[in-house]
């Protein structure tokens, strides 16, 4: 994680497998509340669905750091 509005995705490989990756590294970025390539400033299928992945995910993770307090 690099930061709240900016993730390195990388490793991305089937569950229990030693295959290599199926997808090349890639930084993202949230700008406007949409999910971009940081190298093209593009929004893609990819990006998109990853980003809301990544979303969901530090949401939920925050739910529970509070719940912690």
């Amino acid at each position: 994680m690099i930061g709240y509005d900016c993730c390195l995705v990388r490793d991305i490989r089937r569950v229990h497998s030693n295959e290599s990756p199926l997808l090349p590294e890639m930084k993202l970025e949230k700008k406007n509340g949409r999910w971009i390539h940081s190298a093209s400033g593009k929004e893609s299928n990819i990006s998109r669905t990853i980003g809301e992945a990544i979303s969901r995910h530090l949401s939920r993770a925050e739910r529970r750091a509070d719940e912690n307090k």
